[in-house]
């Protein structure tokens, strides 16, 4: 359990983040759950299932690749409406990142900031490099057993 929440810590720590937080996919890949955050104003998030297609972490699953979105009805914002987890967290911006190991998809990577903020591609880029390395942890049984804890 600390070594996971040490994780989350670090992640959102490292990334200059309000919110991080992991879900991981059941056998079937047709949903998840989240096994844990950083930085959550509530609880929220531990009841959410992720579902592909739905909200960033969502979108990120079904098609496996990083997806960032921001709040807001301007030009820029790209669909906050539909991100449950984004609603919840009062984020204004955020990235979801797919986590794989050997091809295979196990979960989501998700960061985001309470403030306007974007995710460029450089950012996205250490993100992914992140993911890949929880993937070989979730994989290897690492975080197995662990329950999810938030610590702000």
């Amino acid at each position: 359990m600390k070594k996971i929440q040490e994780l989350f810590d670090r992640l959102r720590t490292e990334t200059g983040s309000d919110f991080v937080g992991i879900a991981v996919t059941d056998g079937s890949h047709r949903q998840g759950r989240w096994i844990g955050a950083s930085g959550s104003q509530n609880d929220r998030y531990r009841h959410m299932v992720l579902k592909p297609g739905r909200g960033l972490a969502g979108t990120a699953l079904l098609t496996a690749r990083s997806v960032t979105g921001r709040a807001g009805s301007g030009p820029r914002a790209s669909g906050s409406a539909e991100c449950p987890l984004m609603l919840a967290e009062g984020l204004s911006s955020a990235a979801a990142v797919p986590i794989r190991h050997l091809g295979r998809m196990l979960g989501v990577l998700y960061v985001g900031m309470r403030q306007e903020h974007e995710y460029t591609s450089g950012s996205l880029t250490v993100l992914e490099a992140r993911a890949e390395t929880i993937g070989g942890q979730l994989r290897d049984g690492g975080f197995a057993g662990e329950p999810h804890r938030n610590h702000s």
